[in-house]
């Protein structure tokens, strides 16, 4: 009988032992944690010696194990869309996880500056750095942004000033194909263009220009699962070829590279 309760005792105080926190399994890491929130597209936590609320994407997330040892399992809620011109790119996808760009077509590789600080400032000091890479890639027409494990998403215990790159490969999931661009164009090789985003080698924003542009075109060609325009745009002489990122059924969008700057421009049917 005094066995019988030592062992009830034991297993009382190592369950309780066990469930003293929340553990969020991630694809890359285990987060023990307090005060599990799950919202629209985020996973809202505290660090068991931190007081900042931090946050993790749902699509990151595998499942929670509650201290009540209860688990609830995560399902993606992402829903990828078409990246018109650069206005929507908020809207970009970025996943840690390779099997989210199964089947897509691989657009570039893009990378930012990230500084590392303490981990209780983690989440909020990717913020910007995840903004610059979604304004690149949807320059380029991308939707989702591959984002593998680095240095700049290790959490660290300590505030750490080094300066690092935080790179990842930009996806799209809906490019327009050759067959689809000439349907809409038709016969018509002429065409006014009125809007532009550039963003500079080395900065941090996307500018826009209203213009007076006219573009013609000479040929079209896929390569690589990508679509190319041969053709002549106003302003820009040097230029002779453009990849087609996007088509509506009011204007397409063209993606080029001049003297280290990125350029989208947007023509008008």
């Amino acid at each position: 009988m005094i066995k019988a309760i030592c062992i009830s005792i034991l297993l009382f105080f190592s369950l309780t032992g066990f469930s003293q926190t929340d553990t969020i399994i991630s694809k890359t890491q285990k987060i023990s944690c307090v005060s599990v929130k799950i919202k629209e597209d985020s996973v809202y936590y505290k660090l068991v010696d931190g007081t900042a609320t931090l946050a993790i994407s749902k699509n990151d997330v595998e499942k929670i194990i509650y201290k009540n040892v209860k688990f609830f399992t995560v399902k993606p809620t992402y829903f990828l869309k078409v990246i018109e011109g650069v206005s929507n790119f908020d809207d970009i996808i970025i996943t840690h996880n390779p099997r989210d760009v199964e089947g897509f077509t691989k657009i570039g590789s893009i990378r930012s500056k990230y500084q590392h600080v303490s981990k209780d400032r983690h989440a909020k000091s990717l913020e910007r750095p995840y903004r610059i890479l979604k304004m690149q890639a949807a320059l380029k027409g991308a939707n989702i942004i591959l984002v593998p494990q680095q240095k700049g998403l290790a959490v660290t215990e300590d505030a750490d000033t080094t300066v690092t790159q935080l790179y990842g490969t930009a996806y799209c999931s809906n490019l327009p194909t050759q067959e689809a661009f000439e349907k809409v164009v038709a016969e018509k090789n002429d065409f006014s263009s009125t809007i532009q985003w550039y963003m500079h080698q080395g900065r941090t924003d996307v500018y826009q220009l209203y213009f007076n542009g006219q573009f013609h075109i000479n040929n079209t060609y896929t390569e690589n699962g990508l679509v190319y325009i041969e053709g002549e745009l106003k302003s820009f002489p040097r230029v002779t070829t453009f990849q087609l990122i996007s088509l509506t059924n009011r204007a397409f969008y063209l993606f080029f590279e001049l003297d280290g700057t990125q350029y989208n421009v947007k023509i008008d049917l």
